[in-house]
């Protein structure tokens, strides 16, 4: 897949290029809705693996010198434009400016990765529970992915990442029952024997069987909350 291609590129530029393209795609066209669930599943994989990279591999790039020619743009004007610092300052040795903002770098694309994982599933008219049962279907490994990124810590380098919350709300939509549907009721259970329900209703029981047989789900899980419990205001603006 072309993606898969771009995402695994040795250039930091041509990953970063790909979340932007991915994310401008889901943004402002209907291709979540021209992807069929098979090609959705594919994506999403790609990009939630991309998410939970780092900044090591950017920062290794820094070292490279075959790459490190990247940075010669790239970060000039994320210290101009986003970190507010004089021109001036940039008169320090190129490499140990990427060295120095690299980290952010990366978590800013691994969050535009996240958000396409997201946005794929969160549009205006949501995927039905038998389409988000085939996209787990083909890669299970979609739901330890999300709980990966759900539960990874705030980094100092790019505490304002909305990349945990994007993938919990993601995992919601992969798990939520259908529009309609109370478990429990007595009105729900006979609305739920009509031929469409009923099947929105076993896809979602499906993903539930598929969600608890991923390793350690419970405890991950609880990772996930007990994050959000323990953060506080300063880790976030600081």
């Amino acid at each position: 897949m072309f993606c898969q291609q771009c995402l695994g590129s040795p250039y930091f530029t041509e990953r970063a290029a790909t979340a932007h393209a991915l994310r401008g795609l889901c943004a402002y066209t209907d291709f979540g809705y021209f992807c069929t669930p098979e090609e959705v599943s594919e994506i999403m994989k790609v990009v939630l693996e991309y998410a939970l990279k780092g900044h090591q591999p950017i920062l290794d790039e820094t070292f490279d010198p075959d790459k490190s020619f990247q940075m010669c743009r790239l970060i000039p004007v994320l210290m101009i434009f986003i970190f507010n610092i004089p021109i001036d300052h940039l008169n320090q040795p190129t490499a140990e400016a990427s060295r120095e903002f690299a980290p952010y770098w990366a978590g800013k694309h691994q969050e535009l990765a996240t958000w396409v994982a997201h946005a794929l599933l969160c549009r205006t008219k949501y995927p039905s529970r038998f389409d988000c049962l085939t996209i787990v279907a083909r890669h299970p490994e979609i739901f330890d992915l999300l709980l990966q990124v759900a539960s990874k810590p705030r980094t100092p380098w790019f505490p304002t990442s909305g990349a945990d919350g994007m993938a919990a709300e993601t995992l919601y939509h992969l798990l939520m029952f259908p529009y309609g549907y109370v478990p429990g009721t007595s009105e729900d259970l006979a609305a739920a024997e009509s031929g469409n329900m009923q099947q929105e209703l076993e896809s979602t029981i499906k993903c539930w069987r598929g969600f608890t047989r991923t390793p350690r789900w419970r405890e991950k899980l609880t990772e996930v909350w007990q994050k959000l419990e323990d953060e506080t205001y300063e880790q976030i603006h600081r």
